[in-house]
């Protein structure tokens, strides 16, 4: 049941703060007395230390004593931690008034911890970019040294051969190909990769924080040193007429990714020529090893046309057949009415035993675990 704690300020004034639906387990129940909180059983609270500033301590109370602990500015309910009887009971996090889209675990809505996922209304610039950046002189920008690009509508396709291009808050129809040394740091921007025949990001050295990315069948085609967070990455083309293979992120082998907090969604249908979603995110091993990846914290909603919503690098017929270092952890998968996110299963090529690799605490959205190649 809800639980009404009195909060104490440093200035002495005080306040309640209200944790909706706390878990209760092994009779360390909370009950409200008016405006007081009380517990039935000893529990102990994580506290502000009274004399350490920005020090948590831990803060004893016994059963029916009244619960009110100091709390520094910046801290909330979501910091409070009982603990009874050898249980960990945690209240469950404060879900912020600004996310887009009230349900959670849905593209702009609440993450459970804290957060929003990344969705069309809170990722890309702030407002529309009013200037036009210059038409390519040729038929695509070449860029071969340190170039910023800032608050512009861009129309055209960018070849990086050197130097870093900076996109930030602005919308980018075009695509990117990234030749190394080369490399793009994407923020806060929009880009719309359109119906061209390759990825929307094609290469390695691809930074994309905070931005809104679609377009062609895939929109990350990462070969190695690759950072994805906070993005809204989906809708790649629709071909009705070609076999298209379609993810969000994909690679075909490299070394070195992270992708963490974003929202990868391989979102298109069946074509009528049977090409769809290889899944959400697809390490393929064509090229390279899939090597050092990190895919953290990130929601998988169903993929209507997806084998899996995820694959993690593990290919025995491929050429390349030894991924390391591939890391899974704290995913929220969507579920559809088969039970899994894909159209055959959630997660497929994944090894629990090469070196490196980690599957932990990734769970469907309605809370149940997903275990690895189910």
């Amino acid at each position: 049941m809800p639980v009404t704690i009195p909060l104490i300020s440093q200035s002495g004034a005080t306040s309640t703060v209200t944790l909706p639906d706390l878990p209760v387990t092994l009779g360390a129940v909370i009950v409200t007395t008016g405006t007081e909180a009380r517990p039935s059983a000893s529990v102990v609270l994580l506290g502000r230390h009274p004399r350490r500033a920005g020090i948590l301590m831990p803060i004893l109370t016994g059963a029916g004593t009244r619960i009110k602990f100091l709390i520094g500015a910046g801290l909330t309910a979501a910091i409070v931690v009982l603990v009874a009887t050898g249980a960990i009971i945690s209240a469950p996090p404060a879900q912020p008034a600004s996310c887009p889209v009230s349900q959670a675990n849905v593209p702009g809505g609440p993450d459970g911890s804290g957060g929003c996922w990344p969705g069309p209304g809170n990722t890309g610039p702030a407002a529309v970019p009013t200037q036009t950046y210059p038409a390519p002189t040729g038929s695509r920008y070449v860029i071969t040294q340190d170039t910023t690009i800032d608050g512009y509508n861009i129309n055209g396709d960018f070849l990086i051969q050197s130097g870093t291009l900076t996109i930030k808050n602005s919308i980018v129809t075009g695509t990117v190909e990234v030749q190394s040394p080369g490399a793009i740091d994407v923020e806060n921007s929009k880009v719309l990769g359109g119906d061209w025949v390759g990825a929307t990001f094609d290469g390695p050295n691809i930074t994309i924080n905070h931005s809104d990315i679609s377009g062609t069948p895939t929109v990350v085609n990462c070969s190695g040193n690759c950072t994805m967070t906070e993005t809204y990455s989906h809708d790649p083309w629709f071909f009705t007429n070609m076999d298209a293979h379609s993810s969000a992120f994909a690679t075909n082998g490299g070394t070195g990714m992270t992708v963490r907090h974003n929202t990868v969604w391989c979102n298109i249908q069946v074509s009528p020529t049977g090409g769809g979603c290889t899944g959400d995110l697809a390490l393929q091993t064509d090229f390279a090893d899939a090597k050092n990846i990190t895919i953290d914290h990130n929601l998988f909603p169903v993929s209507p046309s997806g084998s899996y919503c995820i694959t993690g690098g593990y290919w025995p017929t491929k050429a390349f057949t030894h991924p390391s270092g591939i890391v899974i952890t704290n995913n929220i998968f969507g579920k559809g009415s088969n039970g899994f996110c894909g159209v055959f299963g959630t997660s497929d090529a994944f090894s629990t035993t090469a070196p490196g690799n980690q599957w932990t605490n990734n769970k469907y959205t309605d809370g149940t675990t997903v275990p690895p190649n189910v």
